[in-house]
């Protein structure tokens, strides 16, 4: 019954984003915004990075940890970017680089191996899980500043400190190290799963296809 509504969400945030996105395309188009027009075709295609992700690298996303994967996309890229919530509320890009660090770490925690966490393989599990998140922050922090130079989008929130133009290094490290706490708030919350069998980190731990229908986050005897 649980995954049955858990489906239903997932369908009904898939079609709520798609719509939104090509309304929006549409939109842009017919006012020949060229700058939002980027921003919506781009959040239709980073709609397809989770499935795409998935199949890729041959992971099952948990239903929860998929909805929430949708419900960050949107937060980004339609909130964020198009109706510029980065503007209107300050900690806004703060929180979601808090989450995608939160969100990679547990993409991460899947590549590792072929099988469920356990507290042997947890320490390297860990840390590969970390850096990968880490090196994800890199790669968007790189796009930011693509669309920037080529498109003049404002991504990288470029400001005038101290009388001097930042363009945008200030808010790439704080992103950055933003990114870095929610790769280690994730590792703290796995690590409660393996080590103390807390039930509630199942439901945000992927685990590779071949191990789908294994108990995850169990601990060995």
């Amino acid at each position: 019954m649980r995954g049955k509504r858990e489906n239903k969400v997932r369908g009904y945030l898939y079609t709520l984003y798609g719509l939104t996105a090509a309304l929006l395309a549409g939109y842009a188009a017919f006012t020949r915004d060229r700058t939002r027009l980027w921003l919506a075709v781009t959040a239709l295609i980073t709609l397809c990075v989770p499935l795409l992700a998935a199949r890729l690298f041959r992971v099952y996303l948990t239903p929860a940890l998929e909805i929430a994967a949708v419900v960050f996309l949107f937060c980004t890229m339609i909130l964020g970017e198009i109706y510029r919530f980065y503007e209107k509320i300050p900690v806004w890009d703060n929180l979601l680089h808090l989450s995608s660090g939160f969100f990679f770490c547990a993409f991460g925690f899947a590549l590792y191996a072929d099988t469920s966490p356990t507290r042997r393989d947890f320490p390297a599990r860990g840390f590969h899980a970390a850096t990968f998140s880490f090196s994800c922050a890199a790669v968007w922090e790189l796009f930011e500043f693509t669309l920037d130079a080529t498109f003049g989008t404002d991504m990288q929130k470029a400001t005038w400190i101290y009388g001097a133009l930042d363009s945008g290094l200030c808010d790439t490290m704080t992103d950055m190290a933003c990114g870095v706490y929610g790769a280690l708030l994730y590792l703290m919350y796995a690590a409660f799963g393996v080590y103390f069998g807390f039930g509630g980190a199942l439901a945000f731990v992927p685990t590779p296809r071949c191990d789908r229908a294994a108990p995850r986050l169990s601990a060995p005897r």
